[in-house]
């Protein structure tokens, strides 16, 4: 059973079934929420990077520090959104569990469009397509980190 269920869940009434199907499905939408959310904020501050990197004005001690912070906020946005799905995953793996001892039936699986259907989580095409982007981001930060370092270090 999940963490904080009683290890005999037979005992657990049809309303404490519902009432924690609710609680669920309330948190599953929330992670799924944070979790699209991740890009959005890692794209607003890798233009704000990427305008210090690519300045012809900004120093070459700035333009290093900016491509590691780009790099950084890259790899914490990817492990962000992967934490994120993992908990989307699992309260809505519990949910679809509650929703079936309620008497839910989930119906036929060629119905529901994208990849991982209504309960498991996101689609999966988008989201290894958004953590692909991230990490591209990631890794032209930190060339232009190399290249600006490298440059400083010429001097």
């Amino acid at each position: 059973p999940p963490v904080g269920f009683p290890e005999d869940m037979a005992g657990m009434t049809p309303d404490t079934r519902a009432a924690l199907l609710g609680i669920y499905a309330g948190q599953y939408g929330s992670y799924t929420n944070l979790l699209w959310q991740v890009p959005a904020l890692s794209l607003t501050a890798q233009a704000f990077l990427f305008a210090i990197v690519f300045s012809r004005d900004a120093s070459l001690g700035a333009r290093a520090a900016s491509g590691l912070l780009s790099t950084l906020a890259s790899l914490m946005s990817i492990y962000l959104m992967i934490s994120h799905r993992i908990r989307a995953a699992r309260y809505g793996q519990v949910a679809e569990d509650l929703a079936r001892q309620l008497g839910a039936a989930r119906g036929n699986p060629e119905q529901h469009r994208g990849a991982a259907g209504v309960w498991s989580g996101v689609n999966r095409g988008s989201f290894a397509f958004w953590i692909a982007g991230l990490g591209i981001f990631g890794f032209v930060g930190l060339t232009a980190a190399a290249i600006s370092l490298v440059s400083l270090l010429r001097r």
